[in-house]
């Protein structure tokens, strides 16, 4: 499509056809609705005999859907373009066969003109209120579209974010786009929502991928047709997963309905949908899922319940644990693994699964995993009256510690465990299995980890997969402070300075850098850059690809902040 079609056709479906069939729908031309959703799920309507262009619809039947409405929408735009020709009537005062022109008598016509100064009231009721957001820029789209086309994809949150802050949307060219990057990112859903135009929530109806735009979807026909419309179980999860956040019962309602007719790769794909919303009113369902006959359904069941310290899973391993772990507390506290001679029937039921095998301390292993993973915490503090603390110095004495810090690790993250969460980071703070827990911190809290790093460290370390900081950057899920940013900026800097032959870059240090590049605070972008390019001529070479991508990352995220808050650009998206 040339440039000139292309702005034909974005004019063309702002704009009703002439002759078209009016939908009542406000904002959006019905041509518009079909572009959006797609000529493969709605009809294009044939013009009325009465209108302009019906001759020319006529000779478009025969061509593909997608070229008729292209040219219906070009058509029409030039069609309103040029404008039309007033009413022509006779006047009593004129010669016979003169004509002058008149404005129709419903002066719906031009116009007319005023000859005073506008009014400040009828300046006020042109201009958007406070309370109506204004469109993006044009250049703001551009940025949008470069990130909707996966360049700088992983920009696109902060993008959405950027647009709420500054009060504006976006307009419905790019709502498809949009809708769709939200069915896979449900995370970025209540963002995106923000920045989107009502005619989202309209769209939704047609095209239930598309459902999670639709705030009051509570309704259980229509919930039923739409979930009956799709097809792949990817498409299924999604939607249940969106269902879930508005209504947890209502989407395990629509889970059950076809639970039983599904096939097992389809309920191993249904069923981890659950854990958005998951809540005890799941348990029952769950419960008949422990029996299913696909192993994977079984185990994702039994995980799922381990997550509800209150189910009736979690209590009967609390019962079942009670003498695995033997707690003594003499001069120095220590606890003893005492292994059950088999495990019952209710027990491999629970997720506590039975491996063959001739490595005793393999299966051991596994099996101490399983039943630390899914035992409440609660449970040993309880037991033994002791904070979590104290049976984290005796799991460390004990023969399994490795196995027991990533089976506590494990249950904290299932759990949501804050306060075993916060002992384990006193603990071991940059342990390998503790660092799974960051995402649970606070901001505040992921600060104060990070201020516990050693600066000696770095007399001794180059930047490598096992330093502290990548480590806990890799696995931080939100926008980095100030502190984090100057502190990473300073570290970096200092490692590209290193001697060219002690100079060691992995795989894991590039992504940290670049994801610095991404996450750091947006008020040290000019330093950041100034600091790369200064460093980019001297680096070894081993460095240059990576803070080419940096540099080219951070510059674009400067671009895209400026564009978002030029509101004063008069060439809106």
């Amino acid at each position: 499509m040339s440039e000139a079609q292309a702005h034909l056709f974005s004019v063309g479906l702002e704009k009703d056809l002439p002759g078209a069939d009016d939908s009542g729908q406000e904002n959006l031309s019905q041509f518009a609705q079909i572009a959006l959703l797609g000529v493969e799920r709605v009809r294009i309507p044939q013009l009325s005999k009465d209108s302009p262009l019906a001759a020319l619809d006529a000779q478009l039947n025969e061509m593909t859907p997608e070229d008729r409405l292209l040219s219906l929408a070009g058509v029409g735009a030039l069609y309103r373009d040029a404008g039309q020709l007033p009413h022509r009537m006779v006047s009593s005062e004129s010669h016979e066969g003169d004509t002058c022109l008149t404005l129709p008598a419903n002066d719906a016509g031009l116009p007319k003109p005023s000859l005073t100064e506008p009014s400040e009231e009828s300046l006020s009721h042109s201009l958007p209120t406070a309370s109506e957001p204004s469109a993006c820029s044009r250049q703001a789209g551009q940025f949008l579209m470069r990130m909707l086309d996966r360049t700088y994809k992983p920009l696109l949150p902060q993008f959405l974010a950027y647009v709420v802050d500054a009060g504006c949307i976006i307009s419905n060219e790019y709502l498809p786009n949009l809708l769709d990057y939200g069915i896979n990112q449900p995370q970025y859903r209540s963002l995106l929502l923000q920045v989107v135009s009502p005619q989202a929530e309209r769209l939704s109806l047609e095209n239930p991928r598309w459902a999670y735009a639709n705030s009051g979807l509570t309704d259980w026909d229509h919930t039923l047709a739409a979930w009956r419309m799709l097809k792949t179980g990817t498409e299924r999860q999604s939607y249940l997963r969106h269902l879930r956040t508005q209504d947890p019962a209502l989407g395990l309602d629509v889970l059950k309905l076809s639970w039983k007719s599904e096939r097992p790769q389809e309920r191993i794909t249904l069923i981890r949908s659950l854990s958005t919303g998951l809540n005890i009113a799941d348990e029952p369902f769950l419960e008949a899922a422990l029996d299913d006959r696909n192993h994977s359904v079984r185990k994702k069941a039994a995980e799922l319940l381990s997550c509800l310290p209150a189910s009736r899973l979690s209590l009967r391993m609390q019962k079942a644990t009670e003498s695995l772990l033997e707690w003594t507390s003499d001069e120095v506290n220590s606890l003893k693994i005492n292994f059950p001679d088999a495990i019952s029937p209710e027990m491999q039921r629970d997720g506590v699964l039975i491996r063959r095998g001739r490595d005793q301390a393999k299966t051991r292993r596994a099996q101490l995993l399983d039943i630390v993973t899914s035992t409440p915490l609660d449970s040993w503090t309880a037991q033994w009256s002791v904070p979590p603390r104290d049976i984290l110095v005796a799991a460390e004495k004990s023969r399994w510690p490795r196995t027991l810090l990533q089976g506590f690790v494990q249950a904290a993250e299932r759990q949501r465990h804050l306060e075993w969460t916060e002992a384990l980071f006193d603990f071991a703070p940059f342990k390998l299995p503790v660092t799974k827990l960051i995402p649970l911190l606070s901001p505040n809290g992921f600060d104060q980890l990070l201020q516990q790093v050693d600066p000696g460290i770095d007399a001794e370390n180059q930047l490598d997969k096992e330093h502290p900081l990548v480590l806990a950057s890799r696995r931080w899920p939100h926008a980095w402070s100030v502190e984090i940013s100057k502190l990473w900026l300073e570290r970096l800097t200092s490692q590209i300075g290193f001697d060219d032959e002690q100079t060691k870059l992995d795989s894991v240090v590039r992504t940290a850098t670049k994801q610095f590049a991404q996450q750091c605070d947006p008020t040290l972008i000019e330093l950041s850059l100034r600091k790369l390019l200064g460093a980019i001529h001297t680096c070894p070479p081993i460095w240059r690809k990576t803070l080419d991508e940096s540099i080219s990352l951070l510059r674009f995220r400067q671009e895209m902040i400026q564009a978002i808050q030029n509101k004063g650009n008069d060439q809106y998206i």
